[in-house]
């Protein structure tokens, strides 16, 4: 089964407090770094940062799209810039991530080879290697005393439905943009779920609400579990960019009986130690 995650206005903004078991599994990653060959061919190319498209006699600049990560049989591909390359490699998130700031800026189209059954996690290995390589990449891993939240079951417990995986089932929704058919979706006012895992719940909840600190899954509760949840909102029904809107927190706590306490965790971070702006000629 294809699991599925739509937003109807746009991209979410993803910034996800790990917690140390879920973090350790990332840093296994660089652990076995040694077990894993590089890539058989590597290609780093810049692209231009914006494209000219012409419509109905009208020439315009349209700022380049990124395209993430795909991992297929033999290559991996993606574009993105440095900021992106080290996060997709070392399976971080944004707030983990202290680089310079030029690194979000210059796009890059990343191609490789690899032997057929390559992984997708040794696969992120040799991504590694040919940032350390290419880009002459030095960094180290710091631990820091973070601010966060919690996500836990209130006092009154939880209303939750737990459910298979092989029970989700996709529904129909209108949007501003059209129709679509998915298994997950928020917009204003509105959230559903026919199968979410608690700790992509979490990331939606830190995203929509638009929470100055990560936001972690501590419930205890593991599995998909159902979650159809609507609410008065003065949010913007039309927003294309970011869905913001608050009042997914009061609904979470009064239909759900989830709530959000505030902690202090020591997480670890990665910090760029050295880092060049353009790569090594293919």
């Amino acid at each position: 089964m294809t699991w599925e995650f739509s937003i109807a206005k746009g991209q979410m903004r993803v910034n996800l407090f790990i917690s140390v078991l879920v973090l350790s599994a990332a840093f296994s990653i660089q652990r076995n770094a040694q077990q894993v060959s590089t890539f058989d061919v590597v290609s780093i190319r810049p692209v231009n940062p914006y494209r000219r498209v012409t419509i109905q006699g009208t020439t315009a600049q349209l700022p380049a799209g990124r395209k993430p990560c795909q991992y297929l049989p033999t290559r991996v591909k993606c574009r993105l810039p440095l900021w992106g390359l080290l996060r997709e490699a070392f399976g971080i998130h944004e707030f983990q991530l202290d680089a310079p700031s030029w690194s979000k800026d210059d796009l890059f189209d990343f191609e490789a080879t690899m032997p057929e059954g390559t992984s997708v996690d040794d696969a992120r290995i040799m991504l590694q290697e040919a940032l350390k390589e290419r880009f002459a990449l030095q960094f180290h891993f710091e631990s820091r005393p973070t601010p966060v939240y919690a996500l836990v079951v209130g006092p009154h417990g939880t209303t939750l439905q737990h459910i298979d995986p092989e029970h989700i089932q996709s529904r129909k929704f209108e949007t501003p943009t059209g129709a679509i058919t998915t298994n997950q979706i928020v917009k204003a006012g509105q959230y559903f779920s026919s199968g979410v895992p608690l700790d992509i719940f979490a990331q939606v909840l830190q995203s929509v609400a638009d929470l100055d600190k990560p936001v972690g899954n501590e419930t205890g509760l593991e599995g998909r579990y159902v979650v159809d949840m609507k609410w008065k909102t003065n949010a913007d029904p039309d927003e294309v960019i970011h869905v913001l809107d608050k009042g997914i927190l009061r609904a979470t706590e009064e239909q759900l009986g989830l709530v959000l306490t505030s902690k202090v965790e020591d997480l670890k971070y990665f910090h760029v130690d050295g880092l060049s702006k353009s790569p090594t000629p293919n």
